[in-house]
């Protein structure tokens, strides 16, 4: 910490009303998914060198955005499905102009589920 880093005090969440309790954990989200977004822009910028530098096979690219959404979801306590998977397979399924869509983890689970 350097001496422009705040401090921040934080009253224990057993000792607030429960209708308070809710406002000051999604203050605490808030706060953390600053901090996330504060973090990852602080990643030092990538350059390439043709021959050197190594290119993932996934093409992943993990900005702020998709850094804030992961702590996201960890909150949410859900680390496989959840509201995001939910809301995806939402729209997912309007895109394609069906009633439904569902996803699953694997090309062989989707067989299954194809098949079954």
């Amino acid at each position: 910490m350097n001496a422009s880093t705040p401090v921040i005090a934080i009253t224990p969440v057993e000792d607030r009303p429960r209708s308070e309790r809710d406002v000051y954990r999604e203050d605490l989200r808030a706060q953390i998914l600053t901090l996330v977004e504060q973090y990852a822009d602080q990643a030092p910028p990538s350059s390439f060198t043709p021959g050197t530098t190594p290119i993932p096979p996934s093409g992943k690219v993990i900005g702020a955005p998709e850094m804030m959404r992961m702590v996201d979801a960890a909150l949410d306590g859900w680390l496989t499905t959840g509201r995001f998977n939910a809301l995806f397979e939402k729209r997912l399924a309007d895109f394609i102009g069906v009633a439904h869509a569902m996803t699953v983890n694997s090309g062989s689970s989707a067989n299954l589920v194809a098949f079954t």
